[in-house]
């Protein structure tokens, strides 16, 4: 099979693999790797069987390649050389970054848990990717700032959600003038960019979502393509915030970019999916995650079990258990459930766990899975609790509902447990039941040591009476009881 011909182009995070004859024999074998290989399997109850869920490659129409992340090329080189197959290896141009002057402030100085990762994402013979795992607080995001300072190009910092918290810190810990910074959310911030050749920004902060519908947008949306915008503005750094949350798009993003340096932040580099955890641990390696082992254990974490009688068919969906059927069930069908549920847990876990134990300033963190749940908290515990300021905090409410002077914030998981640093925060109550670990970590991680020395509490619940509760608690424990000062488990029933 020596005469069979593909070439495969490396870039700083992808490759092309451009195919002659994309109906022969050597089509037929890379297909079947990407099958193998970068497709991701979820289980199909009505069909008992596991059927393909995503996609972690990609085709580009304009070159005719197939598109695959950096880290799968030598896998693949290695099957293909199964075949005998005539493979060229070549190295394409990636953007050349335009140079900026950025610096830290003076008084910023780096803590000795940033000095390794700040090591780690300027060593000069990394290579082109970058990953940092440091635990949450420790301060990922003033590495990559500075990691930014010394590279001195134009940067992307891709988030979801955190858009002004980035530019905050920007304006915090650098020179950068505010006039210097470029907000990418929403079309119209593009196409005001596009239509301004005077607009040089250092810095682009852009909303994932924005990025990801300019990425998918069809000929004729924008004026130019997004790998025509990474050129023509000279981006040279990318930045991809909490990028275990967004796998797959991020992974998607990635075929489409070829930027110099690429870091990528998170404070949990792992899936709960096991198809897609192999393919995440072969994009993003473990031996070259700076930090994802160093943790300090400084939280007393205490799971309760409760018995309140559901039946598991009223909670279980399409796809299994579905925590939002829960929660209509035992906080919106019927008072009485409603009354009861909270008076065995909610209620005595605020007091005995944040009442009798917090001092000035310090704040309670309680988390449901619906807006509408988080509603009906606030409103419960203003009753409850008169004297104290409560507030809700969801996509819509602004960032002064967690910020001093509020004593109870009440959220959901996506609002709050990623990325949302709250001071004083001396108590998280979870009243979700999962058994994803990446969104488990990110709650725990809302805990940050506390100036005055005192232990943070995170208040774990489990309904004996649920099956799912039960498999979910015995997950959870194997996941975070090696991350607490003490773990243990009390009845309430």
């Amino acid at each position: 099979m020596g005469g069979e011909s593909i070439t495969i182009t490396k870039y700083s995070t992808h490759a092309a693999i451009l195919i002659r004859d994309v109906f022969g024999y050597q089509a037929t074998v890379v297909r079947k790797f990407l099958k193998s290989n970068l497709t991701s399997v979820c289980y199909n109850k009505r069909y008992r069987r596991f059927v393909p869920n995503r996609e972690y490659h990609s085709y580009d129409r304009l070159s005719k390649s197939l598109l695959i992340p950096i880290n799968f090329t030598e896998p693949l080189l290695k099957e293909l050389q199964k075949y005998e197959f005539d493979v060229i290896v070549k190295f394409g141009k990636n953007v050349v970054g335009r140079l900026v002057h950025i610096s830290m402030q003076p008084q910023w100085v780096d803590r000795p848990a940033q000095l390794g990762a700040l090591k780690h994402l300027i060593d000069p013979n990394g290579g082109h990717v970058r990953t940092i795992g440091l635990q949450t607080g420790v301060g990922k995001t003033m590495v990559a700032i500075k990691t930014i300072t010394r590279h001195n190009m134009v940067s992307m910092i891709v988030t979801a959600g955190l858009v002004e918290q980035w530019k905050r810190e920007f304006l915090k810990l650098t020179d950068i003038q505010e006039t210097d910074i470029w907000v990418l959310r929403g079309q119209k911030s593009f196409l005001t960019l596009f239509a301004d050749p005077e607009i040089r920004p250092k810095v682009f902060i852009a909303s994932l979502a924005t990025i990801r519908a300019y990425v998918r947008s069809n000929t004729g949306d924008y004026p130019i393509t997004y790998r025509e915008f990474l050129e023509q503005y000279g981006i040279g750094v990318k930045v991809n915030d909490e990028c275990h949350t967004h796998f797959h798009f991020i992974s998607q993003l990635d075929l489409r970019s070829h930027i110099e340096h690429n870091i990528y932040l998170s404070a949990t580099y792992t899936n709960s999916d096991k198809s897609t955890l192999a393919i995440f641990d072969e994009v993003f390696p473990k031996v070259k995650r700076y930090g994802a082992r160093d943790y300090d254990r400084y939280v007393d974490i205490r799971c309760f079990l409760y018995r309140l009688d559901i039946r598991e068919q009223d909670v279980t969906g399409p796809h299994g258990y579905d925590h939002r059927k829960y929660e209509e069930v035992v906080l919106h069908c019927r008072d009485d459930i409603r009354d009861k549920f909270l008076e065995l847990t909610v209620y005595p876990m605020v007091r005995n766990h944040y009442l009798s134990i917090r001092t000035t300033n310090q704040k309670l963190l309680i988390l449901v899975s619906k807006i509408k749940s988080v509603k009906l908290l606030v409103e419960q515990l203003s009753i409850q609790h008169p004297n104290l300021v409560i507030k809700p905090y969801t996509a819509v409410d602004p960032d002064d509902n967690y910020a001093d002077g509020v004593d109870i914030i009440v959220s959901t998981p996506t609002s709050a447990g990623t990325g949302r640093d709250i001071s004083n925060l001396r108590t998280v109550i979870s009243t979700v039941s999962t058994k994803s670990e990446a969104l488990i970590k990110q709650i725990l991680g809302r805990l940050r040591k506390l100036p005055n020395g005192d232990t943070p509490e995170f208040i774990d619940m489990c309904n004996v009476a649920v099956a799912s509760h039960q498999r979910h608690r015995k997950l959870r424990s194997m996941l975070i009881s090696p991350l607490a000062r003490t773990y243990e488990e009390r009845t309430l029933y």
